[in-house]
């Protein structure tokens, strides 16, 4: 199931609990913007469907956009409860995080040259292409980093 299935499946089924929801946040309306901003990623480039890979991307925009509102806001304030629930969830549709304990278990699977200078390019090149959203792209540096050392 495509990422925009997921999140039409996830619009319908919070138009049904709307008026039962106790959430601080309208869940419906969050994830009509959400999909209305990932479907338009594809119709501008040509009128196609929106790539998961797309999709990660502007979800991951999301979330950074809240990250950065964060500090601005007062602890125990409405808007820092909203703004938590809002990240909470749009992170659902997020793939799980590595360790970096597990992206040093895939570096030791990868076919590379650890005495080569380019090694921590080509772990990063084959993460982005086979574990793309993943994992943090500064643990993943320190992780292969630390593997190429030893």
């Amino acid at each position: 199931m495509s990422i925009v299935q997921e999140l039409q499946g996830q619009r319908v089924a919070a138009l049904k609990n709307k008026k039962t929801s106790t959430s601080v946040i309208d869940e419906y309306t969050i994830i009509s913007t959400l999909l209305g901003e990932i479907v338009t990623v594809g119709k501008n480039d040509g009128n196609r469907e929106t790539t998961d890979a797309e999709a990660l991307e502007v979800i991951k925009k999301f979330v950074k956009n809240i990250n950065e509102t964060l500090p601005h806001l007062t602890s125990g304030d409405e808007r820092m409860a909203k703004a938590v629930a809002e990240k909470t969830l749009y992170e659902r549709f997020l793939p799980k995080q590595m360790s970096i304990s597990e992206m040093i278990v895939i570096m030791a699977n990868i076919d590379i040259d650890k005495s080569d200078k380019r090694a921590k390019g080509e772990i990063m090149k084959y993460f982005s292409m086979n574990h793309n959203a993943q994992y943090n792209g500064k643990e993943l540096a320190a992780a292969a980093d630390e593997f190429l050392k030893g």
